[in-house]
């Protein structure tokens, strides 16, 4: 066993572009915008792959965080 901080409550903090088997980029630099559209496209890919797994509320919570992001992007 190894002593974690007390906000480590889910695991290693692991680079966005290491998450499992997945190939991420990495997240934009750029601005506000580029920062919300690149979590638009993430979760919408994380949606799809959740309702595959018919996980349904992951993908409805998703969904919406896709949703801000759009209208964020917009901005």
């Amino acid at each position: 066993n190894v002593a974690r901080p007390s906000n480590f409550a889910f695991g290693p903090r692991v680079r966005p572009s290491s998450v499992g088997n997945l190939a991420v980029a990495d997240p934009p630099a750029e601005d506000r915008e580029a920062a919300a559209a690149y979590v638009a496209n993430m979760t919408s890919e994380l949606a799809t792959l959740v309702r595959r797994y018919h996980l349904d509320t992951l993908g409805y919570l998703l969904d919406m965080v896709r949703l801000e992001a759009e209208q964020t992007a917009r901005r």
